[in-house]
C-alpha cells in the first residue's frame, strides 16, 4: 500500500500538468495518455483496498482539541468549512472534499494563495474524535499542519 500512497498524488499531479501542455505539444500528449492509464491502474488498486471497508465520514462540526482555535464542518454533500479564532462563524477557507473507504481527498478550496492541488489523508473517527493521516504529498504546508497535526472533537452543534 505505500507504494500507491506515493504513485497516486505524484500521478494527480501530472495530470493535471499534463493536460495544460498536451495541446502546445503532440509527445505530451502520448506521454499524458501513460500517465492516464498508470493513474487508471493505481487508482483501481487503491479501490481494491477500500472495497471491503464500510464505514461513513462523520458530517457536522469539530473543534481542534487541544487550543479550541480551530473547527471543521463537513456536511453530506461533500463540502467542507474551515473556521479560525477569533472567528469561529464565519469559514476562513472552504471547499469540497471526497470519501473512498477510509480516504478523504480535500478536491478544492476556495484560499487565494494556495496553490489548487488536490492531498490526500487517510481519516479515523472513533464515535467522538476524527483525525488525518497524510496520504502520499501534500504541497500545502499549512493544510498538511491542519489536518494531520490535530485531533478534532465532534461538538455539540455536530451531534446530528
Amino acid at each position: 500500500m505505500s507504494d500507491i500512497r506515493m504513485r497516486l498524488p505524484v500521478l494527480l499531479g501530472a495530470l493535471a500538468l499534463g493536460v495544460v501542455s498536451c495541446s502546445a505539444n503532440p509527445t505530451a500528449s502520448e506521454e499524458y495518455l501513460g500517465l492516464e492509464q498508470e493513474l487508471t491502474e493505481v487508482t483501481a488498486e487503491r479501490d481494491a483496498l477500500v472495497a471491503a471497508i464500510d464505514n461513513g465520514f462523520p458530517t457536522g462540526r469539530f473543534i481542534e482539541e487541544s487550543l479550541g482555535v480551530s473547527m471543521f464542518e463537513f456536511d453530506e454533500e461533500g463540502k467542507y468549512r474551515y473556521y479560525e479564532a477569533p472567528d469561529m462563524t464565519t469559514p476562513a477557507v472552504s471547499g469540497w472534499y471526497g470519501i473512498s473507504g477510509v480516504f478523504y481527498t480535500e478536491m478544492t478550496h476556495d484560499w487565494p494563495t494556495d496553490r489548487k492541488i488536490p492531498a490526500t489523508y487517510v481519516w479515523d473517527y472513533d464515535g467522538q474524535t476524527l483525525t488525518f493521516e497524510l496520504f502520499g504529498e501534500d504541497v500545502i504546508p499549512h493544510r498538511k499542519g491542519v489536518y494531520g497535526g490535530s485531533t478534532y472533537v465532534r461538538t455539540e452543534e455536530g451531534a446530528g
